[in-house]
Parts: structure tokens; sequence; C-alpha cells
């Protein structure tokens, strides 16, 4: 991906912006670095409005890794969920665990609901690894008993065996789906076998795959003219290399999978540089979606300072079976850079950059051939040093480390027959702060002032390679090509090479590395740092390097970095995502085909995959508690923890705490809960949290911390972090469980703004469909309020630039000052810089999702959540209506609000008129309180203002400020001149009226702008 370092210009937006964010649905994005830096600079010179976005930098670095013609949102990271089974595959995971002895643990895509991978005890299959026939036959049984399971909607007879893989004393079998004999693309099963078990199965197969049957697809060249077309929008030359089909394509995105029968185009474009799979309708050839094939890197700017570069330490280093002229005539060196040649006296040698193995084109003359002539002793040594030309240093840098990295290569994985192929490099491209791998070829880029050469670094070269490594070494069928493992595997390759976590020193012309894999008093932890792909790559590259570091600490330097190795590789080959590789490496260590039982170095897999960097599922199971009453002596939590295992030391828990406090007030603890772990990794623990006054907002949270040094916080929700329950004896005045029409009682939703489309207003009754974040169940009965429930085939997400609300119907609460709306709450929504989820008590904000600087703390729930607002100082005059609201700019959406239990109450002994200050009452001046004397206590227990219809102290007129321009000011004086009074009177109020006009006036434009919610309550 890019090696891209943005102007300071550009380093503002990107400091503003969310760092992942999926692309708005606008017109199609221009592809270049220098028009992305142009449209940087562009918006960076305009003011950002209310929504504005920051532009993405390149295709597919922040959105989604496919890019769909309409715009409409693709999943740019599968939502991959341990142990906790999506609702429609339920069934088929009871009937899968009741009939096979267990334990089995599984990852789950909770957008396609299938179990990404499956592992446990494992099956006898007695013969598998030694015949490829045994095993193929019990995978293919295995699926048909598990079909509805494995690949729900599908016949065994859609999967085709594509590999049969021994190698390392694990088989793996490999199929590809098909749907009506066309490849569905991505879609595919596997199964592992170890010591004659079937012990990991593996899933990425798509749902009830249907399309219109294929009658007559276009030819390819009518094909290739569509597909080129569109990428022509975008680059000044474009050109389509291959066309085959037709296949299905899925466009997954979050709890929705949409499929289409398409053609698919290569399609190469230059200025800027790009490769394309370009998809096409196969009968009508409109543009669908496209994926960009090159893989770049990124960078920024520093300074220079010698390490591994430039300027830095210089080796020489074997110009392995390298092509030279001798004498003339043309020979090739051995692998440590010999060569022979007959008599006694010194030869001529000319030098190349050309080998069996790597070939370099020189792309400022691709045309030249880069030589150099050189005297050779007998017994002596020659050395090509081109340091003093930064062109000829790269081509020969490139050419010695290419060679170097396909050795090192070859350690870990000897059978790989790419390996022994000659590797395409291509050096001085003329750009700048770039280098990308294509998947067989790597390319780099020339220096600018900003950053060096990419060819002349070696850690580049290295990481580049890994792009190829991981295209090529994937085993059809099993594994899957996904941008940040790739980012995150190519990082650790380098490394491991070189020994050292800082990855690309050199790069910005300083010893400061592009990435550190391995930063100071800090892990990079899923989900937390997921954000762009290289970025997001770290956690992987990052829990790989320790897993490394406590091998080499079990074993020493060259047998700790072999087994690293190993493992590594396993997981280049047949993992899908970053979250699958801990399940893959498990795989690779284990000795016996039973991962129930734990592999030998599983202590240390799941310290550092685990505890370290959040691969590993630690789960809370726990239903957040609600209102309590008075009486109560103590209010009992209880919570269920999953994941962990006796085997471990590192995973005993050492603390197991519930953190509660009541905001605003000194009362809080950690609470130490009481429990055990079982035998099969899960107990039930207990707390109780103290009694608390009436009225106490208590919130709390769950940690646990376990021996390795894992720390886990739940609610795991970045948006919203903590649990909360209200203390008090509250009398209702209305409360509906949403188990009859709300619609016939009252309630009303509409589309308050953005374009009347289909769907635009999406709020809905009835059963939550499980789609884009929201619940599969309501949390009490059947019935729930919420943004697009998932029914009529729609996805589950709100739709972008639209704001819809829902509004209670008219709720009278009388004199009662603290009053309170309580429900239960499962909200999916983006960050309050971007998307807002607001609660509105007769049009006074009193809720909204949290607003970060970043952008990026999303607020997802994942359980039904309890919620309690107090709303006495918006519920004036008598009676109330709530409004639950949505406002959602032009990017990422997800679920929005589902409600269930909604209840407006009032604390009985809060009443305004009573004589007593209590609640959010202002005054109360009991039978003194009047809407009609100057300077008293208003009815609604306020204190009197100015717009309240009475002439109080300091005021010359009120007359309830509803005309503007009728002689009486917004600020309740006269205007100048009128009443009589003289300038020499009013200098004093005039004066002070003006100062408070003006602050109100300012007060004004500020509200005139979009609030910016801390995401605290607004009493």
């Amino acid at each position: 991906m890019p090696l891209l370092r943005p102007s300071s210009r550009s380093l503002l937006i990107r400091r503003l912006a969310a760092p992942a964010r999926s692309a708005p649905r606008a017109p199609r994005r221009r592809l270049g670095l220098a028009l992305a830096l142009a449209a940087l600079a562009a918006a960076a010179l305009a003011p950002l409005g209310a929504h504005a976005r920051p532009l993405d930098l390149s295709l597919g670095e922040t959105g989604p890794a496919l890019e769909t013609a309409e715009g409409e949102p693709a999943r740019a990271f599968p939502d991959l969920r341990w142990n906790l089974a999506p609702a429609p595959a339920a069934a088929a995971w009871h009937g899968f665990t009741a009939k096979t002895v267990g334990p089995w643990q599984a990852l789950w895509d909770a957008d396609t609901g299938v179990p990404s991978r499956i592992y446990g005890p494992g099956v006898e299959v007695p013969g598998s690894v030694a015949s490829a026939e045994v095993a193929a036959a019990y995978a293919r049984g295995f699926l048909a008993r598990n079909i509805d399971l494995l690949a729900p909607g599908s016949a065994p007879e859609d999967f085709e065996i594509v590999s049969n893989d021994l190698s390392d004393g694990m088989r793996t079998v490999g199929m590809f789906q098909r749907k009506g004999g066309l490849r569905v693309l991505g879609g595919q099963v596997s199964f592992r076998f170890k010591n004659d078990r079937l012990f990991v199965v593996a899933s990425e197969a798509l749902p009830y795959v249907e399309v219109a049957p294929v009658i007559a697809s276009m030819s390819a060249a009518v094909a290739a003219e569509e597909a080129t077309r569109w990428v022509q929008d975008d680059a000044d030359q474009a050109w389509a290399t291959a066309v085959d089909g037709p296949y299905i394509l899925p466009i997954v995105s979050r709890r929705a999978v949409r499929y289409q029968t398409v053609m698919r185009a290569t399609v190469e474009a230059r200025a800027p540089v790009g490769r394309f799979h370009v998809y096409v309708d196969s009968a009508t050839g409109a543009a669908v979606a496209r994926e960009q094939l090159l893989h770049f890197a990124e960078g920024t700017v520093r300074y220079n300072v010698p390490a591994r570069y430039p300027g830095a330490d210089r080796e020489d280093l074997p110009a392995s079976f390298t092509t030279i002229e001798l004498d003339g005539e043309p020979l090739e060196t051995d692998a440590d850079g010999l060569v022979s040649w007959a008599g006694d006296g010194a030869a001529s040698v000319v030098t190349k950059v050309v080998g069996s193995l790597v070939t370099v084109v020189n792309e400022a003359d691709p045309d030249a051939e880069t030589t150099a002539t050189h005297t050779l002793s007998p017994a002596g040594t020659v050395v090509w040093d081109g340091r003093e030309d930064e062109q000829l240093d790269a081509q020969i840098a490139t050419y010695a480390h290419a060679l170097v990295v396909k050795d090192y290569v070859r350690r870990f994985a000897p059978e790989l027959a790419y390996l022994d192929t000659q590797l395409v490099a291509r050096v001085n491209i003329d750009s700048a702060c770039n280098a990308f791998s294509d998947g067989t070829t790597i390319n780099f880029f020339r220096s600018s002032p900003d950053c060096e050469n990419t060819g002349r670094l070696a850690d580049v070269v290295y990481h580049e390679f890994g792009h190829s490594l991981h295209w090529q070494s994937l085993i059809p069928g099993v594994g899957r090509f996904d941008g940040a493992f790739s980012e995150g595997l190519s990082d650790y390759l380098a490394a491991t090479i070189t020994g050292d976590p800082g990855m690309g020193r050199g790069f910005f012309y300083t010893e400061e590395p592009l990435r550190q894999i391995d930063p100071e008093d800090f892990e990079h932890r899923w989900p937390r740092d997921i954000q762009r792909i290289h970025y997001t790559g770290l956690i992987f590259a990052g829990a790989m390097w320790d897993l490394r570091q406590g091998l080499v600490a079990l074993y020493g330097e060259d047998e700790g970095v072999a087994v690293a190795d190993r493992l590594f590789y396993a997981a280049v080959r047949r993992a899908s995502s970053i979250p699958a590789t801990y399940v893959e490496i498990l795989a690779a260590d284990d000795d016996d085909g039973d991962l129930s039982n734990g592999t030998p170095h599983e202590c240390l897999i799941n310290a550092t995959f685990g505890a370290l960097h959040g691969l590993r599922e630690i789960s809370v199971g726990h239903t957040p508690v609600g209102a309590q009453a008075e009486a109560a002596e103590s209010y009992p939590l209880s919570f269920e923890v999953r994941g962990l295992t006796d085997r471990c030391d590192g995973d005993r828990l050492v603390s197991a705490a519930v953190v509660w406090e009541v905001p605003g007030t000194d009362e809080g603890d950690v609470i130490e809960a009481t429990g055990a772990l079982g035998d099969d990794g899960a107990a039930l623990y207990r707390a109780d949290i103290p009694a608390q006054a009436a009225g106490a907002r208590v919130r709390y949270h769950i940690e646990l911390e376990t021996a390795d040094g894992g720390t886990w916080s739940f609610p795991d929700n970045l948006g919203a972090t903590e649990h909360e329950f209200y203390v008090g004896d509250l009398m209702p005045l209305y409360c509906t469980d949403f188990e009859s029409d709300p619609f016939a009682e009252g309630w009303r939703h509409g589309l308050a703004d953005g374009e009347a489309s289909v769907g635009a207003d999406d709020w809905e009754w009835g059963a939550p469909g499980g789609k884009f974040g929201d619940p599969d169940a309501a949390y009490s009965g059947t019935g729930v309020i919420g943004n697009d429930l998932g029914s009529d085939g729609y996805d589950g997400g709100y739709q972008p630039s639209k704001i819809n609300y829902i509004e209670s119907p008219l709720i009278e609460v009388g004199n009662y000052s603290d009053v309170r709306v309580q429900f239960r709450r499962w909200l999916t929504v983006e960050d309050a810089r971007w998307d807002y989820a607001t609660v509105y008590a007769n049009d006074a904000i009193v809720w909204r999702n949290r607003a970060t600087r970043g952008g990026d703390q999303h607020h997802l729930d994942s359980t039904w959540t309890f919620q309690d607002v107090p709303i006495g100082a918006a519920a004036r005059g008598g009676s109330v209506r709530v409004r639950f609201e949505i406002q959602s700019d032009g990017g990422l959406e997800f679920g929005g609000w589902n409600i269930d239990d909604f209840c407006v109450l009032v604390r009985p002994d809060a009443v305004c008129g009573n004589g007593e200050v209590e609640a959010a009452e202002q005054c109360d001046d009991g039978d003194g309180n009047s809407d009609e004397a100057p300077n008293a206590c208003r009815s609604s227990c306020r204190r009197n203002f100015c717009g309240d219809g009475v002439v109080d102290r300091y005021e010359q007129c009120d007359d309830g400020n509803t005309v503007p321009g009728d002689g009486c000011t917004a600020d309740c004086y006269l205007p100048h001149g009128d009443g009589g009074c003289s300038a020499g009177d009013e200098a004093g109020p005039t004066a002070a009226a003006l100062l408070l006009l003006l602050l109100l006036l300012g007060l004004a434009r500020r509200k005139s702008q979009p609030l910016r919610s801390n995401g605290r309550d607004q009493d």
C-alpha cells in the first residue's frame, strides 16, 4: 500500500480525521497520489462543515476492499466473534455440538452467519494424513452432514475439492463453492487433519446464494470494454489484459449479502499506476464493483541518518545465481557468487542485475542494460558499488536484497515453487514515497526531498516481497487474501530477517522506523486498533513478534526464530483474517490433532496473541441490571467468564472486579467478584454494589486481569464503556414493552431532513432481525422499535445523510419535578463527530452519543443495556414528548436505535409546589409560586426569566418574546428612545442590555451549530 508522506496541511487533516472511515457514497474517487494530495490541499483550504469528511488518500486505504459502482457499503473487515453463534446458526451449531464429542470452539462471521473457524478435540479419521483419498472422502462426508452449519442454503455438490496439501505433518483439504455451476468468488470451506484426526474446520462459504440463471454471457471483448471504461474515469490510461467468468460475486455488508452474476476483467492503469479486478454484469455489462490488486506501503517525512539504508553501514552480499559476462562469455554465478574460468590470469567481468532468481528493470531507462566492467584476479574479489549514483544503487540494492529475502523464506517454505521462479523487480519508477507488490512483481519508486528511493531500503524490499509471498502461498479454498493481514505479515517478515521490530528505517532519511511493531509500553490490540490497514496490520505483526521473542527465550535465537517462522508461515497459507491467525497458529503448533487438550506452546500463544493483542476471545456474559429499589441492601451483579483454561498458569484470573461510581460524588469503589474458573474455562462470578441514596445513578464496568498480564474491560464498547442503573422507588406514568402496535397508541415517526427516498424514514416496530449490529431478539417479549429492523430485505442499517425520528405520545407529568425516562437500549452508531443518536424531551436534548477528537470511538452496544435519562428540566408545562433521533452524514453507517421496555416515571415525593426545592427544581415557594406575579417562582418551579410574559425586576417589558420587532427586545428592554426615558437615565441598563444582547446573539450562533456532545447525560 502507498508509502505516502502527506504535506503539513494534509497532516493536519489526518489528525482531525477518523483513522478508519468507509468511503462516502459520493461520485467516484480519483485514484492517483497527486490527485489525492491536490484534493486534500483543497479540502484543507476550505472550512470544515458540520459533517465535513477528510478525503481518502488512496483507493482501498481506509474504505472497503471492494468498491461498488453504486457506492453501497461493502465491509472493510469481517465482524468475527468467538463462541456467539448468530441466531440463524444457533440450531445448526447446537446440533453439531450435541453429536460431536467436545468441547468445540467457534469463531463466527456475524455478517454471513458461518463459522470462520471451528476447532476442538478432533474426530478420529484413520489414514487421513497418509491418504489424500481418505481425507477427501471424509471431508466431503463431514460437509454433507453439516452443510446447514458450514454453508447454509447450499448443497454438498456445490463444493469442489481444489487442494489436498500435506505439509509439516498436517493434511489440508480445500474446496471452492459453486452455485448453478458458477464459482462463488471467495466462497470456500477447508479441513485440517493431524495425527489422523480432523481437528480444525474453516468456512468462508456464502449463505443462501441466489442469482438469476445465466442464459448468455456477453463476449470477453465487450466485458473488457465496459470494465476499462470505468477505470478510465480515474486514470489517464487503462487497458484490459484478461477477462474470465461468469462468476457469482458476493457483496458483503454488515449483516447482509447481495449476489450478482458477473464477468471479471483485469484492468491495468497508468497515471496513476493501478491494477484492478473489475466486475461487470454478465448480461448488461453494467459496472458492479472493482478492487485494487496492487499492494502499497505508506510513510511520512523525516530526516537523514544512517542505518540499513544509504549512508548507514554497507555490506558485501553475494551475487547469487547472477548472469555475468566473463571475458565476453555469459556465465552464472553459484549461490555464493563464485565463478570459474580457464587460465591463471585475470579475467574481465561484466556485472549485471539479471539472474535466474531475480531480474531488475530500471524504469528510468527500461531499454538500457545496466552493467559495469571489472578486472577479477584469481582468488580475488570484485565489488560493484553504486552508492554515488542513486538509480544505480537502487538497482544493485534491490537485486541483492531480493536474493536475501528469497533465501530467508526458503528456510521455512522450501517447497514454495515461486521461490525458484525469476522475480521481476522494477526500480526508479517516476513517483516518490511508494513501493508496491502486485502479487508477483515488486516495484520501487525514486527518491524525493521527502523520502528515500525505496529500492535502496532493505526493509521495504523484504516487506513488498512479503505481499507476493502471501499471494503465492495461499492454499486454494483454505486461506484468503486480507489486506490488513498482508500488511502485518509483510512487516513481520522484514523484522524477522533484520532482527529489528523497527521496520523501514531510513525511509524518512532518519533512523526512525516507518512502523514500529513492538512499541515501548504499548501493544496493538484487536479490535481497539482497527484503523487503516497498515496500522491494523500491526496487531498481527506485534503478536507474531512477541511470540518470536517468547520462543527465542525458550530455545535460543536460531531454534526460537525457526519455530516462530514455521508457525508464521502456517498462518500465511491458511488464515483469512487477522483474528483467524490465532486458530491457524494453534493448529500448526498442535501435535495430536486435538486442540481441546492444548498444544506445546498454547500458553505462550495465548499470552501473546491473546493477553497482549486481543486475538484470543475472552468473553463475559452479563445482563446489565436496571432500576433498583430504595430499600435494597445491596445490588447484586453476576457475570460469566468464558475462554480461559486451567492448563496455562497465565490464564489464572488474578482479578475479576466490578468498578463502580456515582458520578458527581465521592461514592465509588473496586469490588473483587467471587467465583472460580471451571474445568471448561467458564465460571459464574458475583459482586454486590453497596446500597446508595435514593436518586443515585450508579455506573459500573467489569474488569478482568489474568496472570500473564492480559486485561479486559466490559462493556467493550468504546463509545459507552460503562453500564448504569438508577436507585429509587419511582411511579410509572407511561410504560410500553412494544408488544402491541405503538403507532396505534400515538407514537409517530418521520424524516426531518434528507432526500425522501425509499427507507429514508426507517423506523419500524417488530422483531429485530440481527442485521448490521442489531440484536437478534427483543429484550422482553418479541417487539421493539428501531431503525431498519432488517425486514423486507433491508440490511438493518440506517441510511446516509438523513435525520429521522420517532416520538412518543404526549405524556402528562403534572407538577412532578423529578421526571425520568428509562428504557432498554441496543444502539450502534458512529462516533458523534460524524453521526448523532439523540434523545429529546420537548425539543431539548437530554442525551447524545459521545464525540471524540479522533472520531473513531463508535458506540456499538453488544447487549441490551439499561438507560436512565432525567428529563425534569425539560418536562415543563405538565406534559412531555420523548423523541429518539438519528442524524447521519454521508459515510459509515451502523444499525442505529433499538428500544424496548420504555417508561416515563416520576419520584412521587418530588412535587413542584410543596415548598421544598427538590430534584430538578430551581425554586419552590409553595403557594407563592405564580405565573403572573412579578419576581415570583413560577408554577414550573423555575426562576422567573425574560420571556415568561411577566415584567420582572430589571426588565422594561416582557411579552413572551414570541414576535420579533414588536417593540420589546429579545432581552426584555424597550428600544432606545421608547418609553420617554432619557439616554442618561438608561445609560447603565442600555449598556448592560447591549452586552447581554451580544452574549445572547453569540449563544444563538453557537446553538445554530450542531451540538458536539461528550456523551454524558445533559440534565
